[in-house]
């Protein structure tokens, strides 16, 4: 007896086959001396993880708009704290001391 094969299923099959490529890639990349490229590095691999999870688990390209007002309204947020978290560490002139410390 065979089973129809739905698209849903094969896409989901793909999504995880390249989610576990990438996180062996993180792991491997963990212990690869890679210097100064090692944070890019890093970031790369799990924007992509990133965009696999929104694409196929969340169907952003598909689904409502509501749900991908929600995901741009968040990801807007999240770029609003990156700033203003970034402009506090730049105007910081150097470490905070305690009380009667100086």
């Amino acid at each position: 007896m065979r089973f129809p094969i739905n698209n849903e299923i094969v896409r989901t099959g793909w999504a995880w086959l390249a989610l576990m490529l990438l996180l062996g890639a993180t792991t491997g990349l963990a212990f690869v001396p890679l210097g100064r490229m090692q944070l890019a590095t890093a970031l790369l691999v799990s924007a992509a993880k990133s965009a696999i999870v929104l694409a196929v688990f969340m169907r952003l390209w598909r689904g409502p708009d509501l749900g991908r007002l929600f995901a741009a309204v968040g990801i807007g947020w999240f770029a609003i704290m990156l700033i203003l978290t970034w402009a506090d560490y730049l105007t910081r002139s150097g470490p905070p001391f305690a009380a009667g410390m100086s």
